[in-house]
């Protein structure tokens, strides 16, 4: 059996009746199979029928094979042009063993060698002697028929090659057997492992046997494989005929092709072996996705809108006292935040999956850049007053430059930056299909598709700390500020402006786990 191949039995009675083929076919159809090979003595229209009613032939995607029982119940025979016969035989074919094919050796002597003692008188007055007698005292009806002996039939190579064996074996045994008084005893044991154990050419091929079974080895076994496919010569427009013409030959182990088989599609191309499978993707659906960049659109819009307006308005005192260079900082990062989404809506339903894995990459850069920016932005500048107030509070005169209180935030973005390169490089995300369910023949039913790196928590551990640690220090430094006067505590409004931001990220997170189930 080939690798992965799966087999199911449907029994059916000899001669069935019409309720019994109905059950079966209905199991059948149930299973999905797309190949199929009968094993029948009789009722081949009615299963046929039944099948065809069913889904399971006739389709074009549905392959049926006979064994060699069926004989000419095919063929001889017309058939009305498009009825459910007809449409369920065509592409059919037959599978064979075969004892022996001209060309082979054994085979042609075995051939040869009838066909003389089928011509020799007095060798057929023997064989009529031989002829079992039921109430028939005299067989020259058939030993003096012009066909007699002339083929060796189906039956007769395979009881030659079987009588062989059995006389091989037990002259094997009885040349290694030594007695003193030179008496050989044959016992039924002996005889069986010495048949198993012997090989020789007969005239059905080699002949191997299994030693566990005692059965013929298949792989040494000749079968043929042939095809029922319309006969021109037989055929008109509205009744069809089928011949059956060999196209593939199995011996020494290996099929050989003799000429193509055509299937029930008309086509020479196999159909495929399992039904097709519809796989629910759990692509992020349209809506969804169209909601999330459209706020992504209005994020990105109120940045750089906001930084516009600082830019304008930089000169009133409230604006220059509530530090425009960070507000322009804290609008870059929210807007590196918002643009998070866009990546994030992105997958395989909408990009290639190399499309999709730049996507998985560009993510955590987003985020993590815009939310150290936005955070370390707000915790300089808070810082910046904070130092200024406390200086004043003490008498002290001090001037603190933008640069002075810029330096944890360009290490914390550097931090960042050297986190996520090092991610980049050595482990880069990337898009991922996994299966969430499958088919009773190990099919896909459904998948998901994710962003996957092998250590991707590592370094999501380093950034969380890295950016975790910057807002305790953000709310930290708003806390202590909370006490310096309404004109400059704008942090309040800074922080609430945030944590708008914060909702809209972790919407925009669950964005793939927002997918439909099963």
């Amino acid at each position: 059996m080939a690798p992965g191949m799966q087999i199911e039995t449907f029994s059916l009675a000899v001669n069935p009746d019409d309720a019994q083929i109905q059950r079966v076919i209905a199991s059948m159809a149930e299973s999905q199979y797309m190949y199929f090979f009968a094993i029948l003595a009789s009722s081949y229209d009615e299963i046929m029928t039944a099948a065809y009613n069913a889904g399971i032939a006739g389709t074009g995607k549905h392959t049926w094979l006979f064994s060699d029982g069926v004989g000419s119940e095919f063929t001889g025979r017309g058939f009305t042009v498009g009825s459910p016969l007809e449409r369920a035989y065509r592409g059919t074919g037959t599978l064979s063993a075969q004892g022996g094919m001209p060309g082979m050796k054994a085979y042609d002597a075995l051939v040869e060698g009838l066909r003389e003692l089928g011509q020799s008188v007095e060798d057929k007055e023997y064989l009529n002697s031989l002829l079992p007698n039921q109430g028939i005292t005299n067989h020259t009806d058939v030993t003096d028929s012009d066909s007699y002996l002339m083929t060796p039939g189906f039956v007769a190579p395979f009881l030659y090659d079987a009588v062989i064996s059995a006389g091989l074996s037990a002259c094997n045994l009885e040349m290694n057997h030594s007695t003193t008084d030179g008496s050989f005893a044959l016992s039924g044991g002996d005889h069986y492992d010495a048949i198993v154990a012997s090989t020789f050419e007969g005239s059905s091929g080699t002949i191997v046997f299994n030693s566990e079974t005692g059965t013929r080895n298949p792989k040494s076994a000749l079968f043929t494989l042939s095809n029922f496919v319309d006969d021109p010569d037989a055929s008109t427009s509205d009744v069809v005929q089928f011949k059956s013409q060999e196209t593939d030959v199995f011996e020494f182990g290996a099929w050989r092709s003799l000429q193509p088989f055509v299937f029930n599609s008309g086509d020479t191309i196999a159909p495929p072996d399992l039904p097709e499978t519809e796989v629910d993707r759990n692509y992020i659906p349209a809506g969804l996705r169209a909601v999330g960049l459209t706020l992504c659109g209005v994020i990105i819009v109120l940045s750089v809108g906001f930084t516009v307006w600082t830019k304008k308005k930089e000169k009133i005192r409230i604006v220059k006292a509530a530090q425009p260079i960070f507000l322009y900082i804290i609008a870059i990062g929210t807007l590196l935040m918002g643009c998070a989404v866009i990546p994030l809506s992105l997958d395989p339903g909408v990009v290639s999956m190399e499309g999709a894995s730049i996507a998985c990459i560009s993510v955590p850069w987003l985020l993590a850049c815009g939310f150290s920016m936005t955070f370390s932005a707000l915790f300089t500048k808070t810082h910046r007053i904070l130092t200024i107030m406390r200086n004043a509070a003490a008498f002290k005169r001090v001037k603190v430059t933008a640069l002075d209180v810029a330096k944890p935030m360009i290490c914390l973005l550097l931090a960042n930056i050297i986190t996520l390169s090092v991610w980049t490089g050595i482990d880069p995300r990337s898009s991922k299909t996994i299966v969430l369910q499958t088919n009773r023949f190990g099919k896909a039913t459904e998948t998901e598709s994710i962003c996957y790196s092998e250590h991707q928590s590592i370094f999501l551990s380093v950034l969380g700390v890295i950016n975790i640690g910057a807002l305790l220090v953000a709310f930290v430094e708003a806390y202590l500020a909370r006490n310096i006067s309404v004109e400059l505590s704008e942090s309040a409004y800074i922080m609430k402006a945030i944590s708008i931001i914060l909702l809209v990220a972790s919407w925009a997170f669950l964005l793939p786990s927002s997918r439909k189930r099963m």
